[in-house]
């Protein structure tokens, strides 16, 4: 099943769709070219799924241009591979979770745990600070929301006077193995309230309307969560 969370935009996989290892993945149609964030854990399923999923929505997946991983966790990222070899996109991730992307490192992606394997994949944009992409016709920002790991980044546009914010795990838990910091996970998340979004996006589900300033209330009011080592 295809949600549709916006004007020309999609999510294509969430957790349990097929696979409990999988984050949330969106589809936006930025007009002449689309765009894809985060995608997937990577097992065969799931990317048949992506891919079939643009198709089901009525996109050409030929018009994929950019994947933008909001951070270097196995969950997020596995489809990447498939993604650039079948339909040559353009990969995006913040520094320095992006090197992680191109080093298949199996321990801070989280791989190794799930039993999973990643394969490097070439990075064509590192995002150092904030930044602006056009994707077609459609802005896009991307903001630096460390915390989570250093490089985890949260993309913003706005799609028929819908703000959409897609953070990955940027309000989620912390570990040692992930390079987390809770001064940096307290500091993004006044970073994602300065957006007041009205459509809010993690790794597991998205929140609309007051479910997602709820969402951030209730993550702010519970605090970072410190998870393994």
């Amino acid at each position: 099943m295809r949600l549709k969370i916006a004007d020309g935009v999609y999510m294509l996989l969430y957790p349990g769709l097929v696979s409990p290892h999988d984050a949330v993945s969106l589809l936006v149609d930025g007009g002449s070219k689309l765009l894809l964030i985060d995608s997937g854990s990577g097992i065969p399923a799931s990317t048949t799924t992506l891919f079939n999923g643009i198709i089901e929505v009525g996109r050409d997946p030929v018009k994929l241009e950019w994947l933008f991983n909001t951070h270097a966790h196995i969950h997020n990222i596995g489809g990447n591979r498939f993604l650039r070899e079948v339909l040559h996109v353009k990969i995006a991730a913040h520094t320095p979770d992006s090197r992680l992307i191109e080093s298949g490192d199996p321990v801070k992606t989280g791989a190794r745990d799930l039993g999973l394997t990643l394969k490097p994949v070439p990075v064509s944009m590192h995002v150092d600070g904030n930044g602006e992409v056009n994707v077609g016709e459609l802005n896009v920002e991307l903001i630096h929301t460390p915390g989570h790991t250093p490089g985890s980044m949260s993309i913003a546009f706005e799609k028929g006077g819908v703000k959409v914010l897609a953070v990955g795990d940027a309000l989620g838990s912390l570990s040692r193995a992930w390079g987390s910091s809770e001064d940096e996970w307290w500091s993004s998340i006044g970073r994602i309230k300065e957006e007041r979004p009205d459509v809010l996006c993690t790794s597991i589900k998205c929140y609309m309307g007051e479910a997602a300033r709820e969402y951030i209330r209730s993550v702010e009011r519970e605090g970072p969560i410190w998870v393994g080592e």
